[in-house]
């Protein structure tokens, strides 16, 4: 492009960029205007709803405490119905498997962190012993 053709050119474009900068500063005034003319507006509808929110909060608290109740009773309820005693009987011998299980779990969290995800119980009489696999890791404890 010629030096000639490029200077008019820049002619032509430089009004252009100052009409875009104007109408850019004018857009920015306008949307600051706006934000100022409406900021009052929001702040009282807040605190018009505040009120009426508060007491809907009010309302709802003693009936979601009733559906807590009823939900943990439901679960305890439902727990205790789900939970059999197990006992393994061998030569004159007794073993209530939840006791069994609380053992082995009590010997990994001696030896390990963390929380329990899967737990394996296998139940040797001849050895007197109980084998456990908990997250994958083996150990013992005796019956």
């Amino acid at each position: 492009m010629s030096a000639k053709k490029k200077n008019d050119f820049t002619e032509k474009l430089e009004p252009m960029g100052d009409a875009v900068k104007k109408a850019s500063e004018m857009v920015g005034d306008a949307m600051k205007a706006a934000v100022e003319m409406a900021e009052p507006t929001v702040k009282a509808a807040v605190e018009m709803a505040e009120p009426t929110v508060k007491k809907a909060i009010k309302k709802a608290r003693p009936t979601v405490k009733k559906a807590e109740k009823a939900i943990k009773e439901t679960s305890r309820k439902a727990t205790a119905a789900l939970i059999p005693e197990i006992f393994v009987q061998w030569g004159g011998r007794e073993t209530n498997m939840a006791d069994l299980v609380e053992k082995a779990k009590a010997d990994f969290k001696a030896q390990n962190k963390g929380a329990i995800r899967s737990c394996k119980l296998y139940i040797k009489p001849e050895d007197g012993m109980a084998y456990y696999v908990i997250n994958g890791k083996e150990g013992k404890v005796e019956l």
